[in-house]
């Protein structure tokens, strides 16, 4: 049957996955039900830009998300981790953190990645877990859906993120 995730989608065994999660972005703003918008200060990421809530780096029109990196005028600084980033570059970025979660299941994504050729550009749709005791800086527990790197735009290259080192993991 269709519901709001679409046609129903079978596993192996016969039986359907269960939905129990979807945004199609109808509207005009995020659905802060489902999502937060994804700063530098909250969360302490970077990647030598500063994660901000604007809306020339998020916005929601036509059903889509569109989730923008500038190079802005002026530099701009912000605070992650703890230490001061100034950059000229600023972007956009969602999470679900603390309003959604799976422990395992199916993931489906319609996304469409930066139309660049020009390298340096990189984008990823990426998961975590919801305890950040299992997540760190040496990768623990990064499942990468899809890295996008503009100097190969023909791939979208699946990663799993984890360090041998970490307390309590065994890596098979």
């Amino acid at each position: 049957s269709d519901d709001a995730c679409g046609p129903a989608r079978l596993k192996a065994d016969g039986s359907a996955w269960s939905c129990t999660f979807s945004d199609d972005f109808d509207g005009d703003a995020l659905d802060t039900s489902k999502w937060l918008v994804a700063t530098s200060e909250a969360t302490g990421l970077t990647y030598g830009d500063c994660w901000v809530d604007r809306p020339e780096n998020l916005s929601v029109a036509d059903g889509s998300l569109r989730l923008t990196t500038r190079m802005e005028d002026e530099p701009v600084t912000c605070t992650a981790g703890g230490k001061e980033v100034t950059t000229r570059y600023t972007s956009g970025s969602v999470t679900t953190w603390g309003k959604y979660t799976l422990d395992r299941g199916r993931v489906e994504i319609r996304a469409k990645m930066p139309s660049t050729t020009q390298p340096g550009i990189q984008s990823a749709l990426w998961l975590f877990p919801e305890t950040l005791e299992y997540w760190d800086v040496a990768g623990t527990g990064e499942m990468d859906i899809a890295e996008f790197y503009s100097q190969y735009p023909d791939r979208l290259i699946p990663t799993m993120h984890y360090a041998t080192t970490s307390p309590g993991y065994t890596n098979y």
